[in-house]
């Protein structure tokens, strides 16, 4: 991998509906997931754009001697429904290409606690 590739913003999209009415139930795992991603990375609530809240950090990489690498971190605020018009925004804006985009949601068709991860779908 060039250094440019790694030095790419790389994106997690945490799906989920906005109100009390949804904060506690499964549809929100997505903000959930974030919202541990915030508190391990210790970082702020992000600021307002693409129709959620986003944050953009730099992280120490995981490969030794490769300095950092930024991640962005997405919660539209919209119904999930309408979270692809922010997600589709974003990705326009930093120019991401879909395999740069992990998308974090749930399936009513999965148990809970199974996790199912595909490039496409």
């Amino acid at each position: 991998m060039s250094n440019s590739e790694a030095n790419r913003l790389k994106f997690v999209v945490g799906l989920g509906n906005p109100g009390r009415r949804y904060a506690k139930t499964r549809h929100n795992v997505g903000f959930r997931v974030l919202e541990v991603l915030r508190r391990r990375w210790r970082l702020g609530k992000g600021r307002k754009a693409f129709g959620g809240r986003v944050i953009d950090v730099a992280l120490p990489a995981s490969d030794e001697g490769s300095g950092l690498r930024r991640v962005g971190l997405l919660a539209p605020m919209t119904f999930m429904n309408l979270s692809g018009r922010a997600v589709r925004e974003m990705a326009s804006f930093y120019k991401a290409r879909p395999d740069e985009i992990l998308i974090v949601l749930d399936d009513i068709a999965l148990p809970i606690g199974r996790l199912r991860a595909r490039a496409s779908g």
